[in-house]
């Protein structure tokens, strides 16, 4: 079922240190979810996501939030007491917003997304503020751009493609943002 109130997730809300999703999060029109910083959410392989109402990544220069693989040691340890991590582990499927929706991602960070090649994160909304988001690892596209609007100081690393740019018209900006490491376009 779909979040369809306004949740707000502080690192203090949950036992630990990482927040785990082993099923899909879904945040209806009327829904809201909000991250706050210090937060890390780790996903299982191959969980997917649909943003329809209003998602907010609410990190700082100091405290990013992090959502990440459940496999993934780097951020926030080794999580599902499986030993030392996989050279890759496995994606889950990123951040796919839809036309009505409202983001607000601000100094997060997104690893090991793209789940059967998706996109990390996928701006379709209509109404995004994005800002110091950093994607790496990503098995897809790290930033697919299909709506008007800017995105400021991110970072595709080590994605399989950087920035998609303009799908669907023009009017979408890039400034100060960076692909580098990426096996294949890093801005297109």
């Amino acid at each position: 079922a779909a979040l369809a109130t306004d949740v707000e997730v502080f690192p203090w809300n949950y036992p630990g240190e990482v927040l785990v999703a082993r099923n899909s999060i879904s945040v209806a029109p009327a829904g809201s979810l909000t991250l706050h910083p210090g937060v890390i959410l780790k996903q299982a392989a191959g969980v997917g996501n649909i943003i329809d109402g209003a998602l907010n990544l609410n990190g700082t220069g100091h405290r990013r939030v992090v959502i990440t693989s459940l496999e993934d040691d780097d951020h926030g340890g080794d999580t599902n007491k499986d030993g030392p991590p996989a050279a890759d582990p496995a994606a889950w499927y990123g951040l796919p917003t839809k036309p009505g929706a409202n983001i607000r991602i601000h100094h997060a960070t997104l690893a090991w997304a793209g789940w059967a090649g998706r996109p990390s994160l996928d701006l379709l909304a209509a109404n995004y503020d994005v800002y110091g988001v950093r994607i790496e690892n990503g098995y897809g596209i790290g930033f697919q751009v299909r709506a008007l609007g800017t995105l400021t100081q991110c970072a595709a690393w080590r994605c399989v493609q950087g920035f998609q740019v303009g799908q669907n018209g023009s009017g979408q900006a890039l400034v100060h943002c960076t692909a580098a490491d990426c096996s294949g376009r890093g801005i297109w």
